[in-house]
């Protein structure tokens, strides 16, 4: 909706502003076009950028036995897990949670995305959790 109303906007200034009084009014007016949405595109991403900037987060790196590295991001004021980064044989890991609902006095993140080298690869939306559920043994027992 905001987009929509956003582009009525920028197509209105196109087709008001001075480059409407060009006599070739078609070019002029799909210039003015480009132009505003350039320019809309970048100041939303100057937006965006600032926004990211603004959120505190506490990074920690830890670097297990193996030397292999793992970033741990919590928000700063909840100190909730927000992104976990690893990085294996070049390739970049990610997982993004968020979400966070109490159970049982317990914060769990009823949505985790999966990313590889910054492509989202899946996205798990967790319906309900529930700690200490009975279970028949038999249901771990190894097929032969």
């Amino acid at each position: 909706m905001l987009l929509a109303v956003a582009l009525i906007a920028v197509v209105a200034q196109a087709n008001t502003g001075h480059s409407a009084q060009s006599s070739d009014h078609d070019v002029a007016i799909d210039t003015m076009v480009f132009h505003l949405v350039g320019i809309s595109l970048w100041v939303g991403g100057l937006v965006a950028f600032l926004g990211l900037a603004r959120q505190h987060v506490q990074h920690l790196q830890v670097i297990a036995r193996t030397q292999q590295t793992q970033h741990i991001y919590l928000d700063a004021e909840t100190n909730l897990e927000i992104r976990i980064v690893s990085t294996l044989d070049g390739r970049k890991f990610e997982q993004e949670l968020s979400d966070y609902r109490e159970v049982e006095g317990v914060k769990f993140p009823f949505k985790i995305k999966m990313l590889v080298d910054g492509v989202q690869q899946s996205q798990i939306n967790v319906q309900s959790v529930e700690f200490n559920v009975k279970m028949d043994d038999a249901m771990f027992k190894v097929v032969k």
